[in-house]
């Protein structure tokens, strides 16, 4: 078994709600994914096969309580 995390702890954060840029009218959320710490290659390819969306260093999900129109 490979080991991920350098540091067994790894943060998870939600977002506050804001203007959804999917669906007009609508909130999102996002579930952010703090990966300092561990192996970043695999953890990238964990998140990204969970519908985890990366944007320059920082990894995230939509959130959102009432929807899944953006999740694949």
């Amino acid at each position: 078994m490979q080991q991920l995390f350098r540091n067994p702890e790894t943060y998870f954060f939600i977002t506050e709600p804001t203007p959804c840029p999917y669906l007009q009218g609508k909130k999102e959320r996002r579930l952010i994914a703090d990966t300092r710490g561990c192996d970043e290659s695999v953890v990238q390819s964990l998140l990204s096969d969970n519908a985890f969306r990366r944007s320059h260093d920082v990894l995230y999900t939509p959130f959102c309580e009432d929807c899944k129109s953006c999740l694949p």
